[in-house]
Formats: C-alpha cells, sequence, structure tokens
C-alpha cells in the first residue's frame, strides 16, 4: 500500500470515529458479506449527524454494531409498513341504495309533519 493509500485510510477511519484495524475489518466484512459498511462514508446525505448519532446510541444500548442495528431497523419497519398499508388504503364507499330498495316512508307521516308545520306557522304570525 502506498504511504498516501495508507493516510487516506487513516483520514477516512478517524473521520468515521474508529481505528484503522477496526475500519478495515469493517470494510473486509462489508466485502465478505455483499453490504457496504456503514462507517466508510459519514458524508453522505443519506442520514443526517443527528440521525447517525442517535442511532449509534440506540444501537450500543441493544448491543449491536450499527450496521447490525440500521439493517434490524429498516428489516422491522419494512415489514410493519407491509402490515399497516392495506389499513391505509382508501376503502371503498358504499353506493347509497337504489330508490327501489329503500323503504317506503307511511303518508301518515309526512301528513301529520306538514299539519305540525302549518300550526307552527300560524302561532308565529
Amino acid at each position: 500500500m502506498r504511504p498516501e493509500e495508507a493516510d487516506a485510510i487513516q483520514a477516512a477511519a478517524e473521520a468515521a470515529g474508529e481505528s484503522v484495524a477496526k475500519y478495515i475489518t469493517g470494510a473486509i466484512r462489508g466485502r465478505m458479506t455483499g453490504q457496504l459498511p456503514v462507517n466508510v462514508d459519514m458524508n453522505t446525505d443519506i442520514l443526517t449527524p443527528e440521525a447517525i448519532k442517535a442511532a449509534k446510541e440506540a444501537a450500543a444500548l441493544q448491543g449491536e454494531e450499527l450496521g447490525e442495528f440500521l439493517a434490524r431497523a429498516i428489516r422491522d419497519t419494512a415489514e410493519r409498513d407491509e402490515k399497516i398499508r392495506p389499513l391505509l388504503k382508501p376503502q371503498k364507499t358504499q353506493e347509497p341504495p337504489k330508490k327501489e330498495e329503500m323503504p317506503a316512508f307511511n303518508g301518515d307521516f309526512h301528513a301529520r309533519r306538514q299539519e305540525y308545520l302549518n300550526r307552527a306557522k300560524e302561532g308565529s304570525k
């Protein structure tokens, strides 16, 4: 390895807050599993520094590596969203009943109602 490459790796490890050995081990593990280590480039627009800090703290509380924690969080969230998604779809509104399906109204009711309205109207005069 050329000295300038070693310096670049040292700087990247420091920026990630890791030792060079841990940084290189994470890179090797990521390559072996096909997953890019989360700490390789913290200067991305994917996660804010606040989100990275919160994830690191939560991962430490769980006793997990940051990458494991984030993978589990993403997987759990995707599974939860998949279960909730059908509940969030707009429900098909029920068609109003057709006129012939509606119950017949009692004509007596309408006559009594009109009589009441007429008396109320006369009383207000």
